[in-house]
């Protein structure tokens, strides 16, 4: 072998070396979080989260991937579930644990293809003066190919996804929660008027009661000599 061909190696080899050293080194425990300010009450957000198959008009990976095949368990609330497969997004499923109205979610994350993964997943969701902090966090223990993944660009990658996600579930929630606003105007406008239309039948019934009253002719009182 020539030299010149043993050096390139060497040269090759040292490198995947100080890289495997590098990616071993790296901590196996990970965390990742995004936040986003929504102009709508938590109760409204919530409820978008919650059910995974409102996530269609939300989830990054599923605009990512909008022919993977989404099949669902159970309804909104602990042990509802959601499992994909598609050939973006691999093949996973994903279950809510936990379920406090209207300030947490807590799911497990389990990733099949094409890598095998189990993280921790949490919605978080705080009222503000201006609507809803979401909080949106998962964590998780890599192995050394997770390691690598996060290395190169993974942690920010799933950070992105996360990030583009809020922003869509902010357009989704805010327009839930100006049609809900203007469902609880109408409902109220219908009440106010039920009862004022009330109000004036019970008068106009007490008005006839009265004026019936004054002509009816006294009876039993002693006639005039």
């Amino acid at each position: 072998m020539p030299k010149w061909l043993m050096a390139v190696l060497g040269a090759v080899g040292a490198v995947g070396v100080a890289v495997a050293g590098l990616v071993a080194a790296q901590p196996a425990d990970f965390s990742i979080e995004r936040s986003e300010i929504i102009a709508a009450r938590p109760e409204v957000v919530f409820a978008e989260v919650q059910d995974f198959r409102r996530w269609q008009a939300w989830s990054p990976w599923m605009a990512m991937d909008p022919k993977a095949v989404n099949t669902y368990e159970g309804e909104p609330g602990v042990g509802h579930a959601n499992a994909w497969k598609g050939e973006q997004t691999g093949v996973g499923k994903q279950v809510i644990t936990e379920s406090v109205a209207p300030s947490e979610i807590g799911m497990d994350l389990t990733f099949i293809e094409p890598f095998e993964a189990h993280n921790r997943v949490k919605f978080t969701f705080t009222p503000e003066p201006t609507g809803t902090k979401v909080v949106w966090t998962m964590t998780g223990t890599n192995d050394f190919f997770g390691k690598a993944f996060f290395l190169f660009s993974g942690s920010k990658a799933v950070g992105d996804d996360f990030e583009r996600g809020l922003a869509s579930l902010k357009g989704v929630a805010e327009k839930a929660e100006a049609a809900r606003r203007e469902a609880d105007a109408a409902a109220a406008a219908a009440a106010a008027a039920a009862s004022t239309e009330d109000a004036v039948a019970a008068g106009e019934a007490g008005a006839g009661s009265g004026e019936g009253s004054a002509a009816a002719p006294a009876t039993g009182a002693p006639s005039a000599p």
